[in-house]
């Protein structure tokens, strides 16, 4: 079974990152500059809200060196 994230997922989880108010348009090309609140500390928090709402993937092959 694979989960696939959404666009609205995603927009979601950017908007609770940067407590974003539904009036901001978020589209795929948005950019940090056009954003309220997406600085350097924004974007951390928006990775930080990535990881905790979506389950990071595991790798099948891990390289080890020996």
């Amino acid at each position: 079974m694979t989960n696939k994230l959404t666009i609205e997922q995603i927009f979601k989880t950017f908007r609770n990152a940067l407590d974003l108010d539904e009036k901001i348009n978020l589209t795929p090309e948005s950019a940090f500059e056009e954003v309220p609140g997406w600085d350097s500390l924004g974007h951390m928090r928006i990775i930080a809200e990535l990881e905790s709402d979506f389950d990071p993937v595991e790798p099948k092959h891990v390289c080890s060196a020996h």
